[in-house]
């Protein structure tokens, strides 16, 4: 089943890129739009000393990076220019998940 959240300008495919089963190690992310803005929410169930989010251009360029120990970050995107982005969350504790983004302008 896929599921996408969209609002506004922002896109989020919320079905996994990477495969994942029950049984994994896998960190455990939602990422969402939020309406009216040009935020993206990311909430942790299992939030690690030093998470790192990462927003890759298709092409492979990093946009944007940063580190969170929080359950809760809330991202602006607004100076994306608008096309499809990866959103990457990996910690050293749990595997790495990614999401499909796409911003319009």
């Amino acid at each position: 089943m896929i599921e996408c959240l969209a609002y506004g300008q922002l896109f989020l495919d919320t079905t996994l890129i990477t495969p994942t089963s029950q049984f994994d190690n896998a960190i455990q992310v939602k990422a969402f739009p939020e309406p009216g803005t040009n935020n993206v929410t990311v909430e942790f169930e299992n939030p690690d000393k030093a998470t790192w989010i990462t927003f890759t251009d298709v092409e492979g360029k990093e946009v944007k990076r940063l580190k969170s120990s929080a359950t809760v970050e809330k991202i602006d995107v607004g100076s994306f220019p608008a096309g499809t982005y990866i959103l990457s969350v990996e910690s050293l504790t749990y595997r790495p998940r990614s999401f499909k983004m796409v911003k319009s302008q």
